[in-house]
């Protein structure tokens, strides 16, 4: 009977640990913060400031990589309109600020209406793009 308490508990706390190496957490303290999950990487994103119909605004982006995955080395932004099958007239310039951080400068949506984020993020060889619909008013 003790051996097979001694299984499950073994079973129990490999489960955690298993959740745990899969998950990550990017850091971007702070309110107004998006999560985006995907398979290696998971990302978090806000715009400064909010993001305003012909505004120019840019992202504060972190990123951080599943266990046994790559650094994000370099990171492009878009956003396309889907239903009108245009993109943004600027085209964004992406600037790093340490491990797995950037500032994404020159965004601007000129139209209302659903707006899909694209992030593409390389880490040499390994990449991901993770996406995102936004809808502006």
């Amino acid at each position: 009977m003790m051996a097979a308490a001694r299984r499950v508990a073994f079973g129990v706390a490999l489960a955690g640990l298993a959740a745990s190496a899969l998950a990550c957490e990017p850091h971007l303290p702070g309110e107004g913060v998006t999560r985006i999950e995907g398979k290696r990487y998971a990302l978090a994103w806000r715009a400064v400031p909010a993001i305003q119909v012909g505004e120019f605004f840019r992202l504060q982006v972190a990123t951080c990589s599943r266990e046994g995955q790559p650094m994000v080395r370099t990171l492009r932004v878009d956003a396309q309109m889907p239903e009108h099958k245009h993109g943004m007239d600027y085209r964004a310039t992406v600037r790093p600020q340490g491990p797995g951080r950037f500032v994404v400068e020159g965004m601007l949506l000129h139209m209302p209406g659903r707006w899909e984020l694209s992030f593409d993020l390389n880490a040499g060889a390994d990449r991901e793009t993770l996406r995102m619909d936004v809808t502006i008013d």
